[in-house]
């Protein structure tokens, strides 16, 4: 894990400001959670962290934000919470949640997506497959929440938000490409392939982080300080609105004609 240790210390993302920027979140998720304890309260919350890489924010999602929201689930009476995620790199998922912290975390048990029983899944209104196959606890939890951090390419081509977060979920030995490592079927029509697991999959909530931008997408690029935090039932919303706010609303672009 030695570009997690390189770039942590760069980035200092526990500075006082993002404490305070969390701490708000914070008040602002329990407020808006309350309305959803007859899903929560007895019942199973999965949350999809993005941490795909070895290296702290804004490559991957704060730790702290997944830390409130697995309080706050477990303060409205969830019985059971999991963390998934599917590793984007050399390195598998597991490794990588204990090297960012993720295995000292209480109240939650992180699942390797990669490494999970799965099924198959008829796409309803496909775009592009007509099944998919995921893992198992994604359709059997309760309540499932994507906890991202916002990405954009250079040159606003394109980006990662709640929504492309999901692209974590499917096993790579179903959609590996050339690089064994990576989903390359999925990528290819990125897109639409996005919008067939987003529907799919049927996320409740969104949670994204942009108080540290990354320009570069994936592991590589540079920060952007901006400070701002969304959340909400309507995650194409969320990544549209945070877009439109950072004034990279063309990266939202390849997605429209789909939606229309």
């Amino acid at each position: 894990m030695r570009l997690l240790n390189e770039h942590w210390q760069v980035l200092n993302h526990l500075s006082v400001r993002t404490a305070q920027i969390i701490k708000e979140l914070a008040k602002g998720l329990a407020e808006d959670l309350q309305s959803f304890s007859s899903k929560i309260r007895g019942k199973s919350v999965l949350i999809k962290a993005s941490t795909g890489y070895p290296k702290p924010p804004p490559f991957t999602v704060d730790i702290a934000i997944v830390k409130e929201t697995i309080s706050i689930c477990r303060e409205l009476g969830a019985k059971k919470i999991n963390i998934i995620e599917g590793s984007t790199a050399l390195d598998g998922a597991r490794a990588i949640a204990n090297a960012l912290g993720f295995d000292k975390i209480e109240g939650a048990e992180f699942v390797d997506a990669d490494d999970t029983p799965i099924t198959k899944v008829h796409v309803q209104d496909r775009i592009r497959w007509e099944y998919l196959y995921l893992p198992k606890i994604v359709l059997e939890s309760d309540f499932k929440v994507s906890i991202a951090v916002l990405k954009v390419e250079d040159g606003a081509r394109f980006y990662s938000g709640v929504v492309k977060n999901l692209l974590g979920i499917p096993p790579r030995r179903i959609y590996r490409g050339k690089r064994p490592w990576a989903r390359g079927k999925m990528h290819q029509s990125l897109q639409a392939s996005i919008l067939d697991l987003f529907r799919t999959a049927n996320f409740d909530y969104g949670i994204l982080d942009a108080t540290l931008i990354l320009h570069g997408m994936a592991n590589i690029g540079r920060k952007q300080q901006f400070e701002k935090y969304y959340f909400g039932t309507d995650l194409i919303k969320i990544d549209r609105t945070a877009l439109s706010d950072t004034g990279y609303e063309q990266a939202f672009a390849p997605f429209t004609k789909y939606l229309s």
